[in-house]
């Protein structure tokens, strides 16, 4: 599927987490080919500064999947799959699912800088922050989706009116991802 890389990581000193998306390789995992073959793995993760699979082969050592092999993967039971975003293939984290629209999560990682505090003049370490991003896929388009109830109910065009109601009356929060299946399951009704 790919080639094994032992020199993909630099030196960072005093720098807390990483940018892999799991923080331990303690990963059980699925990599489904486009030709849907099941290849069951540990040690998979998701470096988020190159948009690639990898597998730890060994305590220095990491295999990098190409991604133009994968149709999708599933790591600790979560579903991964590539879109085209901005021009390039970018793994998504499947969140919800209708019968038409799915909501999807893109993470990547960005480095805040240590602050120093004025008592000890110490300097706290930087560390690598998740950066969180929904998306909208539907009709083939895929859309930020900004978690205001005002522009999430509006994704769903003509069905909008009846999303807005469902919400409302059950007091559901748009910005909880665990209500995303819920809602769409309704949507599924309409």
């Amino acid at each position: 599927l790919s080639r094994p890389d032992t020199a993909t990581t630099s030196v960072v000193i005093n720098v807390q987490g990483s940018y892999y998306l799991f923080e331990d390789w303690n990963t059980q995992g699925i990599v489904v080919t486009n030709n849907d073959q099941n290849l069951s793995l540990s040690g998979l993760n998701y470096d988020t500064r190159t948009n690639s699979l990898v597998a730890k082969v060994s305590e220095d050592s990491l295999y990098v999947f190409n991604n133009d092999n994968i149709k999708e993967i599933i790591i600790n039971r979560k579903k991964f799959k590539r879109y085209l975003n901005t021009g390039m293939q970018t793994y998504f984290e499947v969140v919800a699912v209708s019968k038409d629209i799915e909501i999807l999560k893109k993470y990547e990682k960005s480095l805040k800088k240590g602050t120093l505090n004025p008592l000890t003049q110490q300097t706290s370490p930087d560390k690598y922050v998740d950066d969180i991003t929904y998306f909208f896929y539907n009709d083939g388009k895929i859309q930020e989706l900004k978690l205001a109830k005002k522009s999430f109910i509006n994704m769903f065009g003509e069905k909008s009116e009846a999303i807005k109601k469902y919400i409302s009356k059950n007091n559901v929060s748009v910005k909880d991802e665990r209500n995303f299946q819920t809602i769409l399951n309704y949507y599924n009704t309409l």
